[in-house]
């Protein structure tokens, strides 16, 4: 019986061991760990749908080979991890990325109705992110409902800067990545504003025809006697809320629209243009 029973016990062992693991044991990742797993899961995706079209690569059949690919090279499904690297800003939420190799980078999406505190925070500062990657109805390959673990502390405080931040804009760069903090002094439409601005003269940099978006936000320096104004254009779609008097942060990449020549004959900046932002913050 006893013999029986140990044999029992061995096979149970064996079936657990071969099945009862269907998950990755492994959730803690750094960006360059985790970012060569990603990466050849991609070339082998592109590989075996390198005949598919536009509209069938954003379909179920594409996801299922995304799936599979992920099976073969060990990339979770549907799992919750954690991710350590350097903050980027997108659009889209913000992303994870290597200081290494810039073909490491993981797209980390809010969750729903979540203010984009990651806007406070430095790019290429480092970050740890909680998220569940591959979930099933998100795009695949991102980390979705994205929670900041670290750094714990990020200061919210709020404080005008629209004049130092114009004063960064470098006139002989293409753009200038700026954070800018201040408030929505007014919102145009496009239209609006291009038919207001048309006919004005800009730096020389400056084309009023190649800005994109549905809106123009206008954020006025409130120091006395200062001309300073940012004008941001976005698509509501992607920054839906902001509203008139709302106090907000934007993260972009700024372009000198309008300069003055200064008595020691040096140039300084005070109109600017953010051509859709990176991200943005409403504080309360």
């Amino acid at each position: 019986m006893k013999k029986g029973s140990i044999f029992i016990v061995s096979c149970l062992i064996l079936i657990f061991t071969m099945f009862g693991c269907g998950k990755n044991e492994k959730t803690d990742y750094t960006i360059d760990e985790f970012g060569k797993i990603y990466v050849e899961t991609q070339e082998l995706f592109n590989e075996k749908t390198k005949y598919f079209t536009s509209e069938e690569l954003i379909g179920d059949e594409a996801y299922k080979v995304y799936i599979e690919c992920s099976k073969k090279t060990g990339l979770p499904i549907n799992e919750e991890i954690t991710l350590r690297g350097n903050k980027n800003s997108n659009s889209l939420g913000f992303s994870v990325s290597s200081l290494e190799n810039e073909n490491y980078k993981i797209y980390c999406l809010l969750p729903k109705g979540e203010k984009n505190i990651s806007t406070l925070i430095n790019d290429g500062d480092p970050i740890q992110v909680k998220g569940i990657f591959n979930k099933p109805d998100y795009p695949y390959g991102f980390l979705s409902e994205s929670q900041i673990i670290s750094p714990v502390k990020i200061n919210t405080g709020y404080s005008e800067n629209v004049d130092d931040a114009l004063s960064q804009i470098d006139i002989d760069s293409i753009m200038t990545d700026v954070l800018v903090f201040g408030e929505v002094d007014s919102i145009m439409l496009m239209d609006e504003f291009i038919n207001v601005y048309s006919n004005m003269t800009f730096s020389e940099s400056f084309d009023i025809s190649s800005i994109y978006g549905d809106k123009i936000a206008c954020i006025h320096s409130t120091q006395d006697d200062s001309p300073g104004i940012f004008y941001v254009s976005y698509y509501e779609e992607l920054m839906p809320g902001i509203k008139e008097g709302d106090k907000v942060a934007i993260r972009g990449y700024a372009k000198d629209m309008l300069n003055f020549l200064k008595a020691d004959g040096s140039r300084t900046v005070v109109n600017a243009f953010i051509n859709i932002p990176q991200s943005y913050y409403v504080f309360e």
